[in-house]
Formats: C-alpha cells, structure tokens, sequence
C-alpha cells in the first residue's frame, strides 16, 4: 500500500513537468507562427500620419521616393517651393571628392523638369545647429507658410516628436509629417532586409533615447579642432 502512494505521489511531478514542457512548446510555437503579426505591431507605433491641409512648400527629409514625392508635389502646386535640408561639408564634399547630399538632390530635380527658382535649401546646418533653428529662420522670411515634411516611415514619428519638442507651438502647428514607404521594406516585412532592421532600431531609439537625456544634452555636437585648447601643465 505504501508503495503504491509513493509512486503516484512520485507520478505527480513528472506529469507536471511533463505539461510544462509541452505548454512552453505550444506558446513558443505560437510566437514561432504569429510572430509577423507581433513584428509588424511592434513597428507601427514608429510611423506617424498627419492630416494633410493645404501646404506651400515641401521639405525633403528622407525617403526612398522623396524626389518622386516633390516632382509630384510641383505638378499639383507649380507655384510651391521643395526645400532641400543643406548640412555643413564634410571633408569628402570639402576635398571636392564627393557632391553635397543636397547638390545632387537638386541636380535629380531639376532633371526631373522642377526649375531652379521653386528649389530651395533650408539654411546650411552646422554641427552645433539643429534642423529646428534653420526652420524658425525659414518661417521668419515666410511668415504664412505651411510646411509638408516627406522622411522615412520609420522616422516619422520621431520627427514628429523633435519638431514638437524644439519648435515654438506656432510654428510646429505649421508644419505637417508624411511617412514615405521605403522601397526594400514595409511593416508588413521589414524583418527580412538589413535596412529593414537597421531603420526599425534607429526608429526606436530615437524614440527613447531622448527621455533619457537632459534638454541641453540633445544636440549632438563634433569636436572641432580649432577650439582645442591644451590643458596648462
């Protein structure tokens, strides 16, 4: 009798590990197949939509298909500008070994039929200056305009968020964010490419890194030389 207790109090164990075992394989199992449909929810909160009013000009951010957004952009308004974010040389485009990201933006436009007095440059960005500063100067000469900013997807609400956080309410209301799908990847994939992965990483931190960084700390800035001063001995 005694051994009979025994072995079904010594049953009960392995039946309970036995049961773990397999209801830890059907959940990991059901991420294994479910797991484009987590994938894909966990992108969306990247991608930011704004409404879309009446705008006079077009600021190109990024994106695959931003030149093809602008010469569309010019067919609906002849009369509006497409601004081109122009930064600071580096010592490639200084050397004259390669063309300024924003030159060869406005060389493809103006192939594309787009004239050279509808293409702008928002203010040439130093290393100590912010994408924010040069729009406050660009709204100061164009006190009623409206701003449509095309970047990545996966960039958006980033954007969208760094525009809010370093604009005047006034001016941040003037500009809106349209996402623009890339051309290798979508929420729907873009587990699959590296680009894929690369932007849905870059997406997020810059989401979260800021909450973890004081206001003032925000601006990247890049060692200049000649501001260098050796320590006194």
């Amino acid at each position: 009798m005694a051994d009979a207790a025994s072995s079904v109090v010594s049953g009960r164990p392995r039946r309970y590990r036995l049961l773990t075992r397999l209801l830890l394989l059907s959940v990991l199992g059901l991420v294994v197949i479910t797991r484009g449909f987590w994938l894909q929810g966990l992108a969306l909160p990247l991608i930011f939509v704004d409404q879309m009013p009446d705008v006079d000009a077009m600021l190109l951010c990024g994106g695959d298909f931003r030149l093809d957004e602008a010469f569309r952009f010019h067919q609906k308004n002849p009369a509006g500008q497409i601004l081109l974010v122009g930064r600071s040389p580096g010592r490639f485009v200084r050397l004259q070994i390669l063309q300024a990201p924003q030159d060869l933006e406005r060389k493809e436009l103006i192939k594309r039929g787009i004239s050279t007095d509808r293409i702008g440059v928002v203010a040439g960005l130093s290393p100590d200056e912010r994408l924010s500063d040069a729009l406050v100067r660009w709204f100061d000469e164009h006190p009623n305009a409206k701003i449509i900013v095309v970047c990545d997807a996966f960039e958006s609400r980033t954007l969208r968020w760094e525009l809010d956080r370093e604009l005047p309410r006034n001016l941040s209301k003037r500009l809106v964010v349209r996402p623009l799908a890339s051309q290798l990847y979508s929420t729907a994939n873009w587990w699959h490419t590296k680009r894929g992965v690369a932007g849905f990483i870059r997406g997020w931190l810059g989401l979260i890194l800021p909450v973890f960084q004081r206001s003032n700390d925000r601006r990247w800035r890049e060692c200049n030389p000649e501001l260098f001063r050796p320590a006194a001995l």
